[in-house]
């Protein structure tokens, strides 16, 4: 990595109409990526004039692409088609099983738990949270909206238009997604979700608390950064709709709870 410093521009000469005007000396941090210029830090000048901040080690890698409709269509385009690959849907197939005929018929990490084992659910869960990754990793590289392309991903997940629009409850992209957009977030989402996971024995209940608090934790973690805030937001909103039948099943005391947790814990249900 190159870098060097910029020295103060000269002002504009006294022949000159315009007042002159001052210029901070800014650190660059030329990256051997190609094309990529990134401000490291800010500069103030004496005259009050501040340099647009740097962008954070945890956001989307890269300068940020323009936005248009193009673009963002393209996004998340991108992103629905990587996040519409049904993983749990071949799993089940691979074990000669329709999945959307066994326990609750969704595709995702859970129902393959309870389905087929750890054995099978693990890898299921490894694919649906790279989906979610790898697409905003290349986003910039592509000159698409990182957060475009994963809020396609969680919602190609969900609706995957190769099993008539009917998938996942995108919690496990959203991890891929989180992962690489706010990364901090995502590990204190985790704590939430281990804490009420071992407290409750549910993993939709501990699904809903981490989507609940994804948007708060991006808020304290991530400060001044609406754009992020807004999808963190978003994305908990898709994860609570999904989990509309889990959310009624707990009021009722009907949803079943982890095996696994049962037996640690020596409970019957």
């Amino acid at each position: 990595m190159l870098k060097s410093v910029l020295s103060t521009c000269p002002t504009l000469s006294s022949e000159s109409t315009a007042p002159p005007l001052p210029f901070c000396a800014a650190t660059l941090m030329l990256d051997l990526h190609p094309g990529r210029v990134i401000l490291k830090q800010n500069e103030t000048c004496t005259s009050g004039v501040v340099l647009p901040p740097a962008r954070g080690p945890d956001s989307a890698d890269g300068p940020a692409p323009d936005l248009t409709a193009l673009s963002a269509g393209l996004g998340l385009l991108f992103g629905f088609a990587c996040g519409s690959i049904p993983f749990g849907y071949f799993a089940g197939r691979l074990k000669a099983t329709d999945i959307r005929t066994r326990g609750s018929g969704n595709i995702g990490f859970t129902n393959v738990l309870r389905t087929f084992g750890w054995t099978w659910a693990v890898p299921v869960l490894v694919l649906d949270a790279a989906k979610g990754l790898l697409p905003v990793m290349l986003a910039a590289r592509l000159n698409l909206v990182p957060a475009l392309v994963g809020l396609g991903a969680v919602l190609g997940h969900i609706f995957t238009p190769w099993l008539g629009f009917k998938g996942g409850k995108g919690v496990a992209t959203t991890l891929g997604v989180t992962a690489f957009l706010c990364p901090r977030a995502l590990l204190a989402g985790l704590v939430v979700y281990l804490v009420a996971l071992l407290g409750s024995g549910f993993i939709s209940l501990a699904s809903l608390a981490f989507a609940l608090l994804l948007p708060f934790l991006v808020l304290l973690l991530y400060p001044n950064q609406l754009p992020l805030f807004l999808f963190s937001l978003g994305l908990c909103l898709i994860i609570i709709f999904r989990h509309r039948g889990n959310i009624e099943r707990l009021s009722k005391g009907a949803e079943p709870r982890l095996g696994l947790w049962l037996r640690l814990f020596r409970r019957e249900r």
